[in-house]
């Protein structure tokens, strides 16, 4: 306060004609700091908010686990029941179908909100070997699962 009082002062007195001496213009009243009165503390600069993995450019390339961004359980047209047959839910290591589960092999980000998986599939006493692009909508409510040869399927992210 007592700083932006000196530069307010300097700056008027800077205003006055050039050729004008009189003492009017040299003399610069500034208010003195009474002794009870706090010291005024400028408020702190509060840091911007960290952005969320999402709102982040993710780097590309092999992971060792399946984003949390993309786990959770996830419903077809059928619901998010757990006798619901397009229920998916995904894991850090795996993909769980209804009568079927498939352990992420490779997991690649190949965009902020897109990842290739590799797959070991096992259910109803078979196995076989799968590849599936999950792609993650902007916010975070709706899961698409592309596989060659097959529709995409859409999901809807089911309440926690």
């Amino acid at each position: 306060m007592k700083r932006t009082a000196v530069a307010l002062s300097l700056l008027l007195a800077a205003c006055g004609s050039a050729g004008d001496d009189s003492e009017s213009n040299l003399s610069v009243a500034v208010p003195e700091a009474s002794p009870t009165s706090e010291p005024v503390t400028e408020p702190a600069e509060t840091p911007a908010p960290e952005p969320s993995p999402m709102e982040t450019p993710a780097a590309t390339g092999a992971l060792t686990a399946i984003p949390v961004e993309w786990q959770g359980v996830w419903a077809g047209r059928d619901g998010c029941a757990r006798s619901a047959t397009m229920r998916l839910s995904v894991v850090p290591d795996r993909l769980v179908f209804y009568e079927a589960e498939g352990v992420a092999s490779e997991i690649e980000r190949r965009a902020p909100r897109e990842i290739a998986l590799k797959l070991a599939m096992s259910g109803e006493g078979e196995a076989w070997e799968r590849r599936a692009v999950l792609t993650l909508s902007e916010d975070g409510e709706r899961l698409t699962r592309a596989e060659a040869g097959m529709d995409a399927v859409t999901y809807t992210r089911c309440a926690a």
